[in-house]
C-alpha cells in the first residue's frame, strides 16, 4: 500500500482550460475565435499544462519538505514548554508561635528539590522541581582558565559575568546566543558544573513582619498590603522622590544567621502594555532610570548593605541577593528616632531602600516582597537510564519516561579503544540534532522524539552507529515535563516530595508558560509573522518599531530622524540617526513629572564646564543643592533668594533647563541605545534622546451663552484644551502630538469654539516656556513635543 499522497489542488487540465475560456468573453469579447487552430487558445493549452504540473510538484510536498523550509528560516514548531512558579518556603513552628522569634537555623534548599500538586481532573500528581541558580562570577572564570578553557570563550562569558539566573533553560539559552551552538555544546557539562550554585534557596528563620514606606512627609503602612495578592503599593510614595524611603522589617531569633539571602519582588504591571519577554542578557542590558541604597541598622547607624540587584531598581521582576551582615541588631522603629513611625512593630531586623537619585517614569509599585522565594518549573528528572548498542543501523531506544523536554537529555556512549589510544572508560558525549542531513560517517549524533521518548541512531552513512555492547549507551540524564497542565492555580503546590522535615511549602501566585508545543500550521503561521517582523535597523521606520520593543523597559512613542544630530541641529548630517523615545507613564502624571526640580552638584559642575554662568552665580546656586523643589513657581522663587532678582531673570532659562527633571532619564536611553547598537548597521552614527517638552499655556477671554454655569464651563474648555495638547493621545488625529508640529492659534479657536456653552472667544493668548516663540503660532523643535500648561480662562 502507498502511502497517502496531499491533494493542495483538485484541479485538472481540461478543468483549467475550461474555466480560462469562459473568461475571454469577459476579458477580451472581440476574441470570438475560440478553436483549436487559434494561436491563443494554443498558449491557454500551454499555461492550463504548466498549472497542472506546478500543481503537482506542490501536492509532492510533505511535512518533512515543511519542516526542512521552516528550519532554513529558523523557525521550526516550538517545543513543549515547561510552567514556572515562585515556591515560598516556611518553617512549620511559625504556625505554633507566630509571634515569638523562631529558633530553627538556616535549612538549604537543593536545586532539584521535588514539590508536587495534585491535579483535579485526574488525581495525578503534578511535579515541579526547584530550578538552579547559575552565577558567573571572575573567581569561576578563573577557574575555568585553570581548566584550559579557551580565552575566547571566557571573554563572551564576561558578558554575563554578575548574573544571576534561575532557570536553566533560559541560562542555555543566553550560553547559546553567547558562546554559539558548537562551543556550547563542547564546554555545556563543564560551564553548568563550574557556575551552578551548590544551594537555590537558604530558607532562614527570619519573617517578614513590616513593609513601610516615608515619602519625605508621611509613612505608609504597607504590610497588608504586601500580605494580600491583587492589591499593589507605592515602594516610594506617589513621586519617589529622593530620600524616598523603603523600609523592610524582619522578625527573628536573637543571634541571626549569616548566610545569602533572597528577597523576591513582584511588580505591578498588569495595566501597563503587554510585558515584553526578558532574557538573562536583556536584563543585563535594563539600566535603572533611578539610582537606590540599601543599608541596615547596626544598632547605632544606618550601614551600606551591598547586594545584587535583579530588579533594576524596583522596577522589573526579580531577586534582591545579599549577605545579612554580622553586626545587624534588631530595633524599634521608634528606638531608631525616625520621625513619627507607625506604632506597633517592636524589636525587628531594619532594612531599608532609599531613593539617591531620581528619575522614575512610573514610581515603583509593587505586588509582594517576599522572603524565602526560590523559581521552580513543572518537570521532573531522571537519571542514569541505560540501555544496549546493538551495532546495527537505525537503532531505536525508548526512554522509560515521555515526553522529554527540548535540550534536557544527555547521552554518554562507551566506545572501544582503538589500538593506539587508551581506554576510553568515561565514554563519549553524543550531539542531538533535529535531522542526519548535514551528519558524516563519523558524527556522533542522534535525533531525539521529545513526544514519544525515543532516540534514533544514524545508519554509519548519516550518523555515526553506536557501537555493540551491554549498557553501554547511558542516559546521564533527562527531564520530563511541560504541557498546559503545569499551570496550576494558586496554593495548590502544598507537598514536598523530598526529605525536608521542619518546612512548609506554597505558591502564592499562578504557574504560568506551560504549553503543549506548535502544531505544523500554527509555525507556517508564526514564520510568516516572522518574515515580516524587523530584526536590523536600515530605515526610519525600523529604528522606530525596533526601539518600541526594547526589553525591560516601557516606551509609548518612538520618531527617528535621520541626518538630524542632536548637538548640531542646523546640520544635516550623512550617516547620522536620532530616534527620540517617549517613555509610558501614568495618566496625569506628566505635569508633575516635568515640574519637579531637583538641583544636584552633577548640574553645578556641568554648568560651570559651559561657560554659560559667571562663576559667582554658580558658587551661589549651591544653595539649591539637595533641595526639594515642587513647581516652577516655587524653583524660580528661590532663585531669587538666591541670585536676586536681576541675575535670576536674567540666567532663569539656563538654570530651569538644567534643574527640570529628565523625561526620560539617562539609564532609559541608554537600554534603548545598547538595544538598537546590536540592530544597526557599522557605519550609522546612532544618538538616542527623549522629547523637548514644550509647555502651552492659554490665556483666553470667552464669552457664554448661558448654557452652562462658569464653573463647568471652564472645566470643560480646560479638558478639551489638555486633550488637544496631549503628547500621548493628543493633536489632530487623537494620536499624540506629532514630533515638531507647531500650535496655532486657530486650531485653539476651533477647539475652544466646539465647546457648548461658548458664544465666542473675544481675547486668545498663547505662551510657552520654550525659545521658539510665535506670533500666531508656538513653533515647536523636531524634537519637541507639546502639553497642556497652566491655563487662565476668563468667562463673561
Amino acid at each position: 500500500m502507498s502511502l497517502p499522497i496531499p491533494n493542495l489542488d483538485n484541479k485538472t487540465f481540461d478543468e483549467l482550460v475550461v474555466e480560462a475560456r469562459a473568461l475571454i468573453s469577459r476579458y477580451a469579447p472581440e476574441w470570438t475565435d475560440h478553436n483549436l487552430s487559434d494561436p491563443g487558445i494554443t498558449l491557454i493549452d500551454l499555461f492550463a499544462w504548466l498549472s497542472e504540473m506546478q500543481i503537482y510538484g506542490l501536492n509532492r510536498v510533505t511535512r518533512n519538505h515543511i519542516l526542512k523550509f521552516l528550519e532554513l528560516v529558523n523557525n521550526r514548531p516550538r517545543n513543549p514548554r515547561s510552567a514556572t512558579v515562585d515556591l515560598t518556603f516556611t518553617p512549620i513552628e511559625y504556625d505554633v508561635t507566630p509571634e515569638s522569634p523562631p529558633k530553627g537555623t538556616v535549612i538549604p534548599i537543593e536545586w532539584g528539590t521535588k514539590v508536587s500538586a495534585m491535579d483535579s481532573t485526574s488525581g495525578e500528581k503534578v511535579i515541579f522541581e526547584v530550578e538552579p541558580d547559575y552565577k558567573i562570577t571572575s573567581e569561576v572564570l578563573e577557574d575555568l582558565r585553570e581548566q584550559n578553557v579557551p580565552e575566547n570563550v571566557i571573554e563572551k562569558l564576561v558578558l554575563l559575568e554578575n548574573r544571576i539566573c534561575a532557570a536553566e533553560d533560559v541560562f542555555l539559552a543566553a550560553l547559546r546566543e553567547t558562546l554559539g551552538e558548537s562551543r556550547l555544546f563542547k564546554y555545556r557539562s563543564m560551564i553548568l558544573d563550574a557556575f551552578r550554585c551548590p544551594t537555590a534557596l537558604n530558607v532562614s528563620p527570619l519573617k517578614l513582619a513590616g513593609v513601610l514606606t516615608n515619602d519625605n512627609e508621611s509613612w505608609i503602612d504597607n504590610t497588608e498590603a504586601n500580605s494580600l495578592d491583587g492589591i499593589f503599593y507605592l515602594a516610594f510614595g506617589e513621586t519617589a522622590r529622593r530620600n524616598s524611603k523603603l523600609y523592610i522589617g524582619l522578625h527573628g531569633p536573637a543571634t541571626c544567621p549569616a548566610a545569602e539571602f533572597k528577597l523576591k519582588v513582584n511588580v505591578h504591571s498588569s495595566d501597563l502594555p503587554a510585558e515584553k519577554t526578558v532574557s538573562v542578557i536583556a536584563e543585563s542590558a535594563v539600566l535603572p532610570s533611578a539610582e537606590l541604597i540599601w543599608e541596615y541598622w547596626n544598632g547605632s547607624k544606618w550601614q551600606i548593605l551591598a547586594i545584587i540587584d535583579h530588579t533594576a531598581a524596583l522596577t522589573l521582576n526579580g531577586q534582591i541577593v545579599f549577605d545579612l551582615p554580622e553586626d545587624i541588631v534588631p530595633a524599634s522603629l521608634k528606638n531608631i528616632q525616625l520621625n513619627s513611625p507607625p506604632a506597633g512593630y517592636g524589636s525587628l531586623y531594619w532594612l531599608r531602600a532609599m531613593v539617591n537619585r531620581s528619575g522614575y517614569e512610573i514610581p515603583p509599585r509593587l505586588d509582594t516582597i517576599l522572603l524565602n522565594t526560590v523559581s521552580a518549573s513543572h518537570k521532573e528528572t531522571f537519571r542514569n537510564e541505560h540501555s544496549s548498542g546493538t551495532g546495527l543501523p537505525f537503532q531505536a531506544v525508548r526512554l522509560d519516561h515521555k515526553p522529554v523536554l527540548a535540550g534536557s537529555l544527555e547521552l554518554v556512549v562507551q566506545e572501544e579503544a582503538s589500538d593506539d589510544s587508551p581506554p576510553d572508560i568515561s565514554g563519549r558525549t553524543w550531539q542531538e540534532v533535529s535531522d542526519f542531513d548535514a551528519s558524516g560517517p563519523e558524527d556522533r549524533h542522534y535525533t531525539l522524539n521529545l513526544a514519544e521518548g525515543i532516540i534514533n541512531f544514524g545508519d554509519g552513512i548519516q550518523g555515526r552507529v553506536p557501537p555493540k555492547g551491554v549498557d553501554n549507551l547511558n542516559i546521564v540524564c533527562y527531564r520530563v515535563g511541560g504541557g498546559e497542565k503545569g499551570n496550576v492555580q494558586p496554593g495548590t503546590i502544598n507537598r514536598i516530595e523530598s526529605d525536608l522535615g521542619g518546612l512548609k511549602v506554597i505558591n502564592r501566585k499562578s504557574a504560568i508558560g506551560g504549553h503543549g508545543g506548535e502544531d505544523l500550521d500554527a509555525a507556517q503561521k508564526r514564520a510568516r509573522r516572522d518574515l515580516k517582523s524587523r530584526f536590523r535597523a536600515i530605515t526610519s521606520v525600523d529604528f522606530e518599531e525596533l526601539a518600541l520593543q526594547t526589553p525591560g523597559i516601557q516606551i509609548a512613542r518612538a520618531k527617528a530622524l535621520p541626518m538630524y544630530h542632536p548637538g548640531l541641529t542646523a546640520m544635516r548630517i550623512p550617516g547620522t540617526i536620532t530616534v527620540v523615545v517617549v517613555p509610558h507613564i501614568l495618566p496625569g502624571s506628566l505635569k508633575s513629572l516635568l515640574e519637579n526640580y531637583q538641583f544636584t552638584d552633577q548640574d553645578l559642575n556641568r554648568l560651570q564646564v559651559a561657560g554659560k554662568l559667571p562663576l559667582a552665580v554658580v558658587q551661589r546656586l549651591g544653595g539649591l543643592v539637595d533641595q526639594e523643589i515642587h513647581g516652577e513657581g516655587q524653583f524660580i522663587e528661590k532663585l531669587k533668594n538666591l541670585l536676586g532678582a536681576g541675575d535670576a531673570a536674567r540666567y532663569q532659562s539656563i538654570i530651569l533647563q538644567q534643574a527640570r527633571a529628565a523625561i526620560p532619564s539617562q539609564g532609559f536611553l541608554n537600554t534603548v541605545v545598547k538595544h538598537l547598537e546590536q540592530k544597526r548597521l557599522v557605519a550609522t552614527q546612532l544618538h538616542v534622546v527623549g522629547p523637548e517638552f514644550i509647555s502651552v499655556d492659554v490665556k483666553a477671554t470667552l464669552q457664554s451663552n448661558g448654557r452652562l454655569g462658569p464653573a463647568a464651563l471652564q472645566a470643560d474648555v480646560e479638558h478639551a484644551l489638555d486633550k488637544l495638547l496631549d503628547p500621548y493621545g493628543g493633536g489632530p488625529d487623537n494620536k499624540g502630538w506629532p514630533f515638531g508640529r507647531a500650535v496655532h492659534k486657530s486650531e485653539i479657536y476651533q477647539v475652544i469654539e466646539s465647546i457648548e456653552g461658548v458664544a465666542c472667544v473675544d481675547r486668545l493668548v498663547l505662551s510657552s516656556n520654550s525659545c521658539y516663540p510665535g506670533s500666531d503660532s508656538i513653533q515647536i523643535p523636531k524634537i519637541g513635543l507639546v502639553y497642556a500648561g497652566h491655563h487662565n480662562l476668563k468667562i463673561n
